[in-house]
C-alpha cells in the first residue's frame, strides 16, 4: 500500500494517543505519508479517521466539520482534568437526586453559539507546546475564548448524554460547566466519538481487529483493503 490513496475508518480504543495509532498504521501499512483527521485525547475512544497519500491534503476539511461524542457521566465529584484519570479537586457533596428536568434546563441554555475558553488540561497549542504541558508545571497562561456551536445536547439516560458541536469544543469544559450549573459536579467516566463529517463509527473497524487481520492472515492488505477504505472515488468499499 505504499501508494495508496484514501481514508481507513478506525475505532480507536481507550490508553493510547492518536499519534501512537499513526505509528502502529505506519507499519501496518507500510506508508510514511499518514496522517489523521481529528485528536482524540488517550482517554477518548471511537471514530479515527486515517488518511494516507494524497488524501491527507482532505483531513483539514474533514476536521473541520461537525463532530458527535457520547459521554458517560460521574456526578458529585470534580477533576483536575474533568475526566476520571485525575485528582479530586472539590470534596464530594451530598448526594442528591439527579434531576433530569434540571439538566434538560441548562442543557437547553447551552445549546447554540456562545464562548468558550480551552480547558486547562487540553492539548491546544501555544509556542508549540500543548497547554496541559504548562498546567502541569504550574504556569497559568491567559485563556482566549473562542466561538463554537453546540448544535444538540441530548440526554439518553441519567448517566449518558450525546453532543453534537463543531470543531474545537472541549468538551471536558462543557461537563465541567454543566456539572457547576446543575449543582451536581460533574467529570467525565468515558469519551467516545461516534461522528466526524461524512464518517459514522458504524463503517469503522478496532484497532484489535485490525492487528489481528494484520498478523493472522496471508491475505491481510487485500482485506483490510475491502473491508474499510475509501478509495479515489470516496465510497466505502465494505463487504
Amino acid at each position: 500500500m505504499k501508494n495508496n490513496n484514501g481514508m481507513f475508518i478506525l475505532n480507536k480504543p481507550i490508553g493510547i494517543t492518536s499519534n501512537s495509532i499513526l505509528k502502529k498504521m505506519s507499519n501496518i501499512f507500510l506508508s510514511k505519508k499518514i496522517g489523521h483527521c481529528g485528536n482524540l485525547d488517550i482517554i477518548a475512544t471511537g471514530l479515527l479517521p486515517i488518511s494516507f497519500g494524497q488524501f491527507n491534503q482532505f483531513n483539514k476539511y474533514i476536521n473541520n466539520s461537525n463532530k458527535q461524542y457520547i459521554i458517560i457521566l460521574a456526578f458529585y465529584y470534580r477533576t483536575e482534568t474533568s475526566d476520571v484519570n485525575s485528582n479530586f479537586i472539590s470534596s464530594k457533596i451530598n448526594k442528591i437526586y439527579v434531576n433530569k428536568n434540571n439538566l434538560l434546563y441548562n442543557i437547553y441554555k447551552m445549546q447554540g453559539l456562545s464562548y468558550q475558553k480551552p480547558h486547562i488540561f487540553s492539548a491546544v497549542k501555544y509556542k508549540n507546546k500543548n497547554l496541559y504541558e504548562y498546567t502541569k508545571y504550574g504556569i497559568k497562561l491567559k485563556k482566549k475564548k473562542k466561538y463554537i456551536y453546540l448544535n444538540k445536547i441530548k440526554i439518553i439516560n441519567d448517566k449518558i448524554i450525546k453532543i453534537s458541536c463543531t470543531k474545537g469544543t472541549y468538551i471536558r469544559s462543557i461537563i465541567d460547566y454543566l456539572g457547576q450549573k446543575t449543582k451536581y459536579k460533574a467529570f467525565i467516566l468515558l469519551l467516545h466519538r461516534i461522528n466526524i463529517g461524512p464518517f459514522s463509527i458504524n463503517n469503522s473497524i478496532k484497532l484489535e481487529d485490525l492487528l489481528y487481520l494484520r498478523f493472522n492472515n496471508l491475505k491481510t492488505l487485500n482485506t483490510i483493503k475491502n473491508y474499510i477504505l475509501y478509495k479515489n472515488n470516496n465510497k466505502c468499499i465494505n463487504n
